[in-house]
């Protein structure tokens, strides 16, 4: 279900996918950017952008949404976001589009729309939703390696779980309570299991 409405202290997974699936993030550079706009970006106030020193670091004291998991993908990313003001995500939304839009044309040297479309948004409006849409989101790097996840009629192998905690560019490392280096995650939705280990246990079994 697609919604162009969004309902403040509402969960959303919004996605999109680079123009003819083309490639959005080339490198670890683009990536970096794309997640520091995370911060830099999230912010309510009337600026927006707080001092060189703080602005890809600091979180606002007034955020537009709540970032609640991510993936990057090479052609396309995973956000799931609840809305913390009014008009919060389709602003957070296009500050994100634009911004990452300008520096990647700039790096790269091109011009013209980098995304394939507006993005798209699905309202996540119970706890099995909640639960299942992480699982989604968290699984995505394993098409990487060559694994049909969303066909798969197994549990993860231990390799399989081992690779998605070692890829950077997800929020499922944090999940399981083996990096901080996301400090802008809200890891609210880690309360539906009972530790770390549970919840990782989730991930792996199938059709959980």
């Amino acid at each position: 279900m697609f919604s162009r409405t969004f309902f403040t202290d509402e969960i959303y997974h919004v996605y999109n996918r680079g123009v003819d699936k083309r490639t959005i993030f080339e490198n670890d550079n683009d990536r970096e950017k794309w997640l520091s706009n995370i911060i830099r970006l999230n912010d309510n106030h009337n600026h927006l952008y707080p001092s060189r020193r703080d602005r890809a670091t600091k979180p606002s004291d007034a955020p537009l949404v709540d970032v609640l998991a991510f993936c990057l993908m090479p052609n396309h990313y995973h956000l799931l976001i609840r809305q913390k003001q009014e008009g919060g995500i389709s602003k957070f939304m296009q500050r994100m589009g634009n911004a990452y839009t300008l520096t990647f044309n700039n790096r790269h040297g091109r011009s013209g729309r980098l995304f394939e479309s507006t993005y798209k948004a699905t309202w996540i409006f119970n706890e099995p939703q909640h639960q299942y849409i992480t699982k989604y989101i968290h699984l995505n790097p394993l098409s990487l390696i060559g694994v049909d996840w969303k066909n798969l009629n197994r549990n993860l192998s231990t390799d399989e779980i081992d690779y998605l905690i070692n890829y950077q560019w997800s929020s499922f490392s944090t999940y399981l309570g083996r990096s901080n280096r996301y400090s802008f995650l809200n890891l609210e939705l880690l309360s539906s299991f009972t530790d770390n280990n549970d919840y990782l246990s989730y991930i792996s079994a199938f059709n959980a």
